[in-house]
C-alpha cells in the first residue's frame, strides 16, 4: 500500500483544527453596544464594573452581556432602543463619572475572548463609522517656533552680556536682532554657533549691527513633520481616553491626518475631542508693566475673562505639552470647579525653580484655544482659518514653592472643567487641526456591504462549485471541499493577525477562490493527460500533482509579488485587498497541493479504482 506521509497528514489535521477554532467567533452576530470609561484613569476596572452593574439594575433596562476589557467596560443590548436608553440613563445621572460611547461589537461568548479568540476587524465600510481628514495648521507651529528662538535667543545674549536694540521674528520663525553695538556682532555669532547650532546666521552686508538667525527649509520642514507625527500620537491617546475601541489614525502626506472611528454611531463626542486645542500656559505678570499699562520689550497685554488687560512676561514658564495628568474637582474652601494638574519632570524643573525664584509675585493662567473659522478669499473660495483665541483665567500669588503637582482655578462649569482635564490628560497638540474632509457610515449601510459581501463570495463559491462538479465530475468534489478548506483558513487567519476586513478584502476573497480552483484545474488537466497515454490511475495522479507543482508556484509568487507591491505603496483599502489577497494565495497553495492530494490517495486507497473519473 502506497502511504501517505504521516506528518503531512498531522500537518492538514492541526491546519483544520486551527481554521475552524480561530474562524468559529465569526459564527456570532454583531450587536448595539454601550462603551463606558471612567472620568479618573486611576479607577480600578473592577470598581467600574461594580458601580456600571448597580447602574444598570437601578435602570432596569434590560442587556444581552457585560464586559471588563482592559480600562473600559462594554454592555451588548438586543436592540437599538435599549442601547439609546442606556447612553441617554449614564448621561443623565452618570455623566460626573463615566464617558460613554455608543457602538457595535460582536457577540462572541466571553470564554472565547477570554483565551484570545475574536472575530475579524471590520473597516468602516463594513462596521459603520466615521471617517475624518483632518489638515494640520503648521502656520501656528511656526509662529510658536519663531517666538522660541526668541526667547532663546534673548537668554542666551543676557547671559553673555550682548546688548541688543531689538529682537524681532521674521519669516520661518527666524529671528533678526539688531545689536547697540557692531563690535558685538562676533561674540554674537560665535554664541549662537554654540548655543543654536541648527539655526544659520547671516549677517546684513549693508547693516553690521544686524544678524538674522534663519530656520532652514529643511529644519522647517524636519520640525512640521514631528509635529504631524506627535498630533497623531496625542489624538490616538484622545480616542482611547472616551473608550472609542479600535481607532486608526494615521498620517496622511506632509500635513494631514487620517482618523477612522469603526463601530462609533455617535460621533459628536469623539469629534468634539479631536479639533479640541484647549491648552493652558503659565507665565509672570510684569508688575511694572501692569501698573503703568504702557507696553515695552519683552512684555505682553492678554485680556482677562472681563475684559481687562493683563501684563505678561513673554517667557513662558510651561504649557500644556509639560502636563502628564490632569483630574477636574472641586475647590474645598472656595467650591469652585478646578483643574489639578501633574508636570513631567522638565516641566516640575521650571515651576520649582520659578516659584523658589517668585514668592510673593503674581503668575497668571492663560487659557488657549484654536477655532476653526470660514473665510473667503481674494479669489472667491471659502478657506477655513484656524483663530487663535487666548485669555487669562486667573491671576494668582505665589505664597511658597510648588513643582510637581498644583491646582488652576477659573471660571469653568463643570464640563469645562472635566473637557479640558481630558485634553490635557491625552497631551496638548503641537498644532492645531480641523477637518477638511468627513463622511460617516451608519450601521445599516455597514450591514448592508456585509450582506452584499456574503452574498458575492456565495455567489462565486456556488458557480465554481457548479462548474467543477459538472466539468470534473468526482475530482470535482475533491476541489469543492478544498475551496471551502480555503475559505475557513482565510478568515481564521485574518481573525489570527487581526487584519481590518474591508469591501475590497472581500473583493480579494472572491477573486482568491477563483485562483483556488485554478490550481486543481491544471493538477486535473495534468492527471488528464497523463491518462490519455495510458498511465494507471495511481501513477497519473502523482506524475499529475507533480509536474502542475512548479507552474502552480510560478504563477503565486508573481502574484504574490503584485501583491506586495499593493500592500507597500497602497494605502487604506488598497492594503486590505493585498493582505487579502496574499493570504488566499497562500492557503490556496496549502489547499490545492496537499490537502487536494490527500483527499484523492485517501480515496484511491480506500476504492482502488480502475479509471478516474475526471
Amino acid at each position: 500500500m502506497n502511504h501517505y506521509p504521516i506528518w503531512k497528514s498531522t500537518l492538514i489535521a492541526i491546519a483544520i483544527v486551527f481554521g475552524l477554532i480561530f474562524a468559529s467567533p465569526n459564527l456570532f452576530p454583531e450587536q448595539p453596544a454601550l462603551q463606558l470609561k471612567a472620568l479618573q484613569p486611576t479607577a480600578a476596572i473592577d470598581a467600574q464594573s461594580d458601580a456600571i452593574r448597580t447602574a444598570l439594575q437601578a435602570s432596569g433596562i434590560p442587556y444581552a452581556g457585560f464586559r471588563a476589557d482592559k480600562d473600559r467596560v462594554i454592555i451588548r443590548f438586543d436592540s437599538n432602543e435599549n442601547q439609546a436608553k442606556a447612553k441617554a440613563y449614564f448621561d443623565k445621572h452618570y455623566n460626573d463619572r463615566f464617558y460613554d460611547a455608543m457602538t457595535i461589537t460582536p457577540a462572541t461568548p466571553d470564554w472565547m475572548q477570554s483565551i484570545g479568540l475574536k472575530p475579524i476587524t471590520k473597516g468602516l465600510d463594513l462596521r459603520g463609522g466615521v471617517y475624518l481628514l483632518l489638515q494640520v495648521d503648521t502656520s501656528f507651529l511656526i509662529s510658536r517656533l519663531g517666538e522660541a528662538n526668541l526667547q532663546d535667543i534673548q537668554s542666551a545674549m543676557d547671559d553673555a552680556k550682548i546688548d541688543a536694540k531689538a529682537l524681532t521674528v521674521v519669516d520661518n520663525g527666524s529671528v533678526k536682532v539688531t545689536l547697540q553695538n557692531a563690535d558685538d556682532l562676533t561674540s554674537l555669532e560665535n554664541l549662537l554657533y554654540k548655543k543654536r547650532p541648527d539655526l544659520t546666521r547671516v549677517v546684513d552686508p549693508n547693516d553690521s549691527t544686524v544678524l538674522t538667525a534663519l530656520v532652514t527649509e529643511a529644519e522647517l520642514n524636519r520640525r512640521k513633520a514631528i509635529a504631524v507625527e506627535q498630533n497623531t500620537t496625542t489624538l490616538r491617546s484622545r480616542m482611547n481616553s472616551i473608550g472609542v475601541a479600535e481607532p486608526s489614525i494615521t498620517r496622511q502626506g506632509m500635513d494631514r491626518i487620517v482618523v477612522q472611528l469603526p463601530g462609533l454611531s455617535d460621533p459628536n463626542d469623539a469629534i468634539s475631542l479631536i479639533q479640541s486645542t484647549a491648552s493652558l500656559e503659565y507665565y509672570m505678570v510684569d508688575e511694572e508693566a501692569q501698573a503703568s499699562g504702557k507696553r515695552k520689550f519683552g512684555v505682553k497685554f492678554i485680556n482677562d475673562e472681563n475684559g481687562r488687560p493683563v501684563a505678561l512676561k513673554r517667557k513662558m514658564i510651561i504649557s500644556g505639552e509639560n502636563i502628564i495628568d490632569a483630574s477636574s474637582g472641586l475647590d474645598n474652601q472656595s467650591s469652585q470647579n478646578i483643574v489639578s494638574v501633574v508636570l513631567d519632570e522638565a516641566g516640575a524643573a521650571k515651576m520649582g525653580e520659578n516659584t523658589h525664584e517668585n514668592v510673593g509675585k503674581p503668575m497668571a493662567v492663560v487659557y488657549i484655544e484654536f477655532k476653526p473659522v470660514q473665510k473667503v478669499a481674494e479669489n472667491g473660495e471659502t478657506v477655513t482659518e484656524m483663530v487663535k483665541e487666548e485669555k487669562v483665567i486667573s491671576v494668582a500669588t505665589i505664597n511658597g514653592q510648588f513643582s510637581k503637582r498644583f491646582q488652576t482655578t477659573g471660571n469653568f462649569t463643570p464640563k469645562e472643567a472635566r473637557d479640558l482635564a481630558r485634553s490635557l490628560r491625552s497631551g496638548a497638540l503641537v498644532a492645531p487641526v480641523y477637518v477638511i474632509e468627513e463622511r460617516t457610515v451608519g450601521p445599516s449601510a455597514g450591514k448592508q456591504n456585509i450582506e452584499q459581501g456574503k452574498n458575492a463570495i456565495a455567489l462565486g463559491f456556488v458557480l465554481v462549485m457548479i462548474f467543477m462538479l459538472i466539468y470534473y465530475r468526482k475530482f470535482g468534489i475533491v476541489a469543492v471541499t478544498a475551496l471551502l478548506l480555503n475559505v475557513v483558513f482565510i478568515i481564521a487567519l485574518l481573525s489570527f493577525i487581526g487584519a481590518t476586513l474591508t469591501l475590497p478584502g472581500i473583493a480579494g476573497v472572491v477573486l482568491t477562490m477563483g485562483m483556488a480552483v485554478d490550481a486543481n484545474v491544471l493538477i486535473f488537466e495534468r492527471i488528464r493527460e497523463e491518462l490519455r497515454t495510458g498511465k494507471p490511475p495511481r501513477e497519473a495522479i502523482k506524475l499529475g500533482f507533480d509536474n502542475a507543482f512548479s507552474t502552480i508556484t510560478d504563477a503565486n509568487i508573481t502574484t504574490l509579488i503584485a501583491a506586495a507591491i499593493l500592500f507597500s505603496f497602497g494605502t487604506g483599502p488598497i492594503k486590505g485587498f493585498a493582505v487579502t489577497l496574499s493570504i488566499g494565495i497562500l492557503t490556496s497553495m496549502f489547499t490545492a497541493i496537499m490537502v487536494s492530494r490527500f483527499i484523492i490517495h485517501y480515496w484511491i486507497e480506500r476504492r482502488r479504482p480502475k479509471t478516474l473519473s475526471i
